[in-house]
């Protein structure tokens, strides 16, 4: 695994929907707000139980407001547009939501389901699908011009990809910090070491292995 892999490991999310897992790439490289925007909103589970509330066949999924409207978004500030003409929306491409307002990106985002040339240099690419596109395909669609949807599917459960090993590491940290500082103090380094063997080792290997899975696309 390359170090800008794991340079990149916290912009991994991971999203439970009906029909299976779907891990999400952020692309703070093209968005850096937004990125942080989604990982921030996921970190507090903004986006569990949100519906799919529009969704056109052959064009995109959009969900991530909490009215299931389309019309709100969360209670941080708005975001100022970040389009870029490096990346095109291609199928898998998630993208920022907005009103015709091109600063009112918030919350809201869309997974396209086949490329858009159109929206290239219009809407802030946020991140790309990597695993579980064919989950997405199965989001059910909705009806008429709007693709508004009814009795919408949810997304379950939307966390950053590491969120569960990452506290599991720093509790098991926590519970020998004072014992390691203390032998560390007295130069009782073979304690110490033996001490974080038995106590971090394995967190940090399920750590480091949860990070390959994501990291090794």
């Amino acid at each position: 695994m390359s170090s800008k892999a794991l340079e990149k490991v916290s912009d991994y999310i991971v999203m439970e929907i009906p029909s299976g897992q779907v891990v999400i790439r952020l692309r703070p490289d093209l968005a850096p707000k937004a990125a942080e925007r989604i990982q921030t909103l996921a970190l507090q589970g903004f986006y569990d139980n949100l519906a799919f509330h529009r969704v056109i066949e052959g064009f995109m999924a959009q969900g991530g407001d909490p009215t299931g409207t389309g019309m709100h978004g969360s209670d941080l500030p708005d975001l100022p547009a970040e389009f870029t003409q490096n990346e095109h929306f291609k199928r898998g491409t998630i993208g920022m939501a907005r009103t015709s307002d091109p600063h009112s990106a918030n919350s809201q985002f869309f997974i396209m389901f086949e490329p858009a040339p159109h929206l290239d240099g219009q809407y802030t690419i946020v991140g790309e699908v990597i695993q579980g596109m064919e989950h997405v395909d199965k989001i059910k669609r909705g009806k008429g011009g709007s693709g508004m949807v009814t009795d919408p599917d949810r997304i379950l459960k939307m966390r950053p990809a590491t969120e569960k090993e990452e506290k599991e590491l720093w509790s098991a940290w926590e519970s020998v910090k004072p014992e390691a500082h203390s032998l560390l103090e007295n130069c009782q380094f073979g304690k110490a070491v033996k001490l974080l063997a038995d106590k971090v080792a394995g967190p940090l290997d399920a750590f480091c292995t949860n990070v390959r899975i994501y990291a090794d696309d």
